[in-house]
């Protein structure tokens, strides 16, 4: 029997393994689906269901309770992390565009294909483990395995944040966590075995020297993969940063820049630099001060310096690494003005920067991408158009562009339309559109914008304004009469008197509606996402645990009277995901970045479930009725103090001081850990006092906090947040779980009147 003590070391180590790859995994096919945030809660469900499928594959090798079983596994999935990595990179071009979203049929499909083979290793690992440590542990032997798995997930949570990401790449993180799962196979093989074959031996020595290497090339290795990756196209450049990933491609002394798989800007590029910067200013009557929020590597700071009357120019870009490798590609002075003109870099989130600057500007220029993922659609808010205006004077000029796909405006793009207009009428008294190949909506507290619209072509010949592209003749097009008209009317016509906020990011509901509608797979997203309530969404949740939890129990052969403990499990399983899911989203919103703080939210939630689990786990527990009534109760308070977080960090001109919200959200992901921690141990226990049967409950344990998880992420990422918003999304996971809180309470009362 193995010591106490080496099992808890090797089931940290199990958990380091796990987390190391899911971090890793997430942030390939993060960029994989280009950067679009909410694609991440169907690849964490891909994971888990993969990972409870692997319970139920292995179970019976694994009951036995052989070393020999868990040491192999351990083996095979040492190398495992690495594979998965490199299978992204070589299936992504086959299964999508360059710097396009796929079909959401697509992105399931590459997110199984990569995902599965490490996750069903994975989850046969934590039954081997519970399996070996039985005699050790006793009854107690499912929370203490789960607890010290998630402290070690926690553990690579902390290294990825703090060290790899910081100084390597996925490669250099899947080589170490292939590394700590090989320490764990050869302490299994020598403890029982102290004198293991040499074949053995001499296996783990060959793969642990093989990721010794990969982390030694690793940088070659990232390189030489991200070009196979990006086919046809020559990569130049690539490299990891805490913003994202940052990769540029070139083609006939063209090159393209991307972030984190989404296009960025083009040098050169002087058509979208002549719009971004001549149709804003030339509203003005003297712009002197200009703020430019993201692509100013297109090459738009030396359009705004054709205008004689500028004198200063900031720029903010959220990465540094992104001027860096711009600087490379670009001509000299690409970004400096001429004597006279001052160009002053601002380095971090354009929505700390305004809401926080004592400067005034006259024109500020949003170029930061389309509103599709949450990361952009946050510069098209209520709240960040209200920041805006306390730093424009009463002549100010706001302008963005959203691209139009043709003359005819659609639903979804009026709709879109329609969303951001409503939110600039809700700040500014004057709002304008222009038509054409790039809609640019204009608004000002005070200038007569659909005044000045027609004297566009007579301010760019009065400044004299040298252009290639946005000259006199383009203009005139674009101001037709009969062209502003119809946009006019079109987007009128689709209004559904909703404005784009924080709370409710319509914009990116809109954006992946008219993205989602070009897919067979997507048109049913579509359709439902349009039809969704809160009440709606609550009742089919509840529909799915009534679906789900008797199905686990039968599959398990475990006794019915463990229905109380395993509809508490599967609920916390499925709240706790979609807190985790709105706290990543939420953390998007307020700072503009998710990428390289996920491990860390990852390590404080899963801190808090290992300790908790592990404490409460190492505890006599009586259980009962009422008591899991009580945790679900908790359950209820979970989203919405996420949303009380997000509610109180977006509100306001001025950002939470000393990044509150940030260590808010870090203490919201602990707290939701050690409640699902707690749940899990004490659901445990109930279903081994009702069941009698300790493997049979871990499996059907783990199962269903899994399988709850993997609901939660397949509905929340293109269905629940679109449709219903985030504090909308946060109520009706809060109805869910008052419905099991009720139902708790009354079979609660009903076995006490029984016993009596």
């Amino acid at each position: 029997m193995l010591a106490k003590r080496a099992l808890a070391a090797i089931a940290i180590g199990l958990g380091f393994l796990s987390t190391t790859s899911q971090v890793i995994i997430l942030r390939e096919l993060l960029v994989a689906f280009t950067g679009n945030e909410l694609t991440l809660a169907t690849t964490l469900a891909t994971w888990l269901l993969s990972i409870a499928a692997g319970c139920f594959i292995f179970k019976r090798i694994a009951r036995t309770g052989n070393p020999a079983v868990a040491t192999l596994l351990f083996i095979v999935a040492a190398p495992v992390v690495v594979f998965q990595v490199i299978l992204v990179r070589l299936l992504d071009p086959v299964a999508g565009t360059l710097g396009e979203i796929m079909s959401p049929l697509t992105m399931v499909g590459l997110s199984a294909v990569t995902i599965v083979p490490g996750a069903l290793i994975l989850g046969g690992l934590f039954v081997a483990l519970v399996a070996v440590a039985k005699r050790s542990f006793g009854d107690r032997v499912v929370p203490l395995v789960y607890g010290y798995e998630a402290i070690g997930s926690a553990a690579a949570g902390a290294v990825l944040s703090l060290y790899v990401f910081q100084a390597g790449d996925s490669f250099a993180g899947s080589a170490l966590g292939g590394i700590v799962s090989l320490g764990c196979a050869g302490y299994l093989a020598l403890r029982r075995q102290p004198r293991a074959g040499t074949k053995t031996r001499a296996l783990i020595a060959v793969c642990v020297a093989g990721l010794i290497g990969v982390m030694a090339l690793s940088g070659r290795i990232d390189l030489a993969t991200r070009g196979i990756q990006w086919r046809p196209l020559r990569v130049a450049a690539t490299c990891e940063t805490r913003y994202g990933n940052i990769l540029v491609t070139s083609r006939d002394g063209v090159h393209d820049f991307f972030e984190s798989g989404s296009f960025s800007h083009t040098i050169p590029d002087p058509l979208y630099a002549e719009e971004s910067a001549h149709i804003p200013l030339l509203y003005h009557p003297a712009p002197r001060r200009v703020l430019v929020i993201g692509g100013a590597g297109s090459g738009i700071i030396g359009e705004i310096v054709k205008h004689p009357s500028v004198e200063e120019i900031d720029f903010v870009e959220l990465d540094p690494e992104v001027i860096r490798i711009t600087g490379r590609f670009a001509p000299a002075g690409w970004l400096k003005g001429p004597p006279g003109v001052v160009v002053t870099p601002v380095y971090g989130d354009g929505r700390k920067f305004v809401g926080n600057t004592m400067r005034r500007y006259d024109v500020v220029i949003v170029g930061v991408g389309l509103p599709v993922t949450l990361q952009t659609a946050r510069y098209y808010t209520v709240e960040f158009f209200r920041s805006v205006r306390n730093v424009l004077g009463q002549n100010g000029i706001l302008a963005f562009r959203v691209p139009s796909g043709g003359a005819y405006v659609g639903p979804e793009l009026g709709a879109l339309l329609t969303s951001l207009k409503n939110a600039c009428e809700e700040v500014y008294e004057e709002v304008t559109l222009l038509p054409g190949d790039y809609i640019h909506i204009v608004a000002s507290p005070g200038l007569p914008l659909a005044t000045l619209t027609d004297s566009l072509p007579g301010a760019l010949e009065e400044r004299h304004v040298e252009t290639s592209f946005v000259d006199r003749y383009r203009l005139l097009e674009r101001l037709n009469p009969l062209e502003r008209a119809y946009l006019d009317s079109a987007v009128a016509s689709y209004d559904t008197g909703l404005l784009n906020s924080d709370m409710r990011p319509v914009s990116a509901t809109y954006a992946i509606a008219r993205w989602a509608k070009h897919f067979e797979s997507g048109r049913l997203l579509a359709a439902l996402a349009g039809r969704i309530t809160p009440l709606a969404c609550a009742i089919g949740l509840v529909v799915s645990m009534l679906i789900v939890v008797p199905l686990l129990i039968r599959a398990t052969g475990s006794a019915w009277g463990t229905l109380p403990g395993s509809l508490a499990l599967y609920a916390m399983g499925l709240t706790v995901m979609f807190t985790q899911i709105l706290i990543i989203v939420a953390f998007q919103i307020v700072n503009g970045y998710v990428y390289g703080w996920m491990a860390a939210l990852i390590a404080a939630f899963m801190l808090g479930m290992g300790l908790a689990s592990s404490y409460v786990g190492a505890r006599p527990i009586a259980c009962g009725w009422y008591h899991l009534a009580a945790l679900v109760a908790g359950l209820i308070a979970l989203p919405l103090a996420a949303v009380g977080i997000l509610s109180h960090a977006s509100t306001g001109a001025v950002a939470p001081p000393s990044h509150l919200a940030d260590v808010c959200f870090t203490a919201l992901a602990f707290t939701s850990g050690a409640l699902g921690g707690t749940i899990f141990a004490a659901a445990s226990a109930f279903l081994i006092r009702k069941g009698r049967r300790v493997l049979e409950a871990g499996v059907l344990a783990y199962s269903l906090d899994l399988c709850g998880a993997m609901v939660a992420g397949f509905t929340t990422g293109f269905l629940i947040i679109p449709s219903l918003g985030i504090a909308g999304s946060a109520y009706a996971v809060a109805v869910f779980n008052g419905t099991l809180l009720a139902a708790l309470l009354i079979g609660g009362a009903l076995a006490a009147r029984r016993s009596s």
